[in-house]
C-alpha cells in the first residue's frame, strides 16, 4: 500500500481505518517518529501524520503516552486534534 523510497522519503497511499492517505511529503523528525503531510481521499481535507515506530519496548510506552495527552487535550485551541490512531507494521500512526 506504501513503499519507503529511501530513509528520508514515503510516498504512496496508506490506508489506517476510515482513512486513506496519499501521502504528500514528509514535515520533519523527531526522536520518536516522523510526520508527513497527507491528504485524506474520502474527504480531501489536508492532515498529518505520524508514524512512531517501535524499535523498543520503551517506544510503545512513549507513543501510547503521546496519544493520551492528545485526547485529553482534544479541544486546546493550540494543539493539533487528533483525529484517529493506529498500529500498523510495528508502528503507532497517529492521524491529525
Amino acid at each position: 500500500m506504501y513503499k519507503m523510497t529511501n530513509k528520508t522519503t514515503m510516498k504512496g497511499t496508506l490506508g489506517l481505518g476510515e482513512f486513506t492517505i496519499n501521502l504528500v511529503d514528509r514535515l520533519g523528525q523527531g526522536t520518536f517518529g516522523v510526520v508527513y503531510k497527507g491528504k485524506d481521499d474520502r474527504t480531501g481535507a489536508v492532515i498529518a501524520a505520524k508514524q512512531c515506530e517501535i524499535k523498543k519496548e520503551s517506544h510503545g510506552i512513549i507513543a501510547t503516552t503521546e496519544i493520551k495527552h492528545f485526547q485529553h487535550l482534544q479541544n486546546h485551541p493550540h494543539i493539533v486534534r487528533l483525529l484517529d490512531f493506529f498500529y500498523l507494521r510495528n508502528s503507532f500512526w497517529l492521524v491529525m
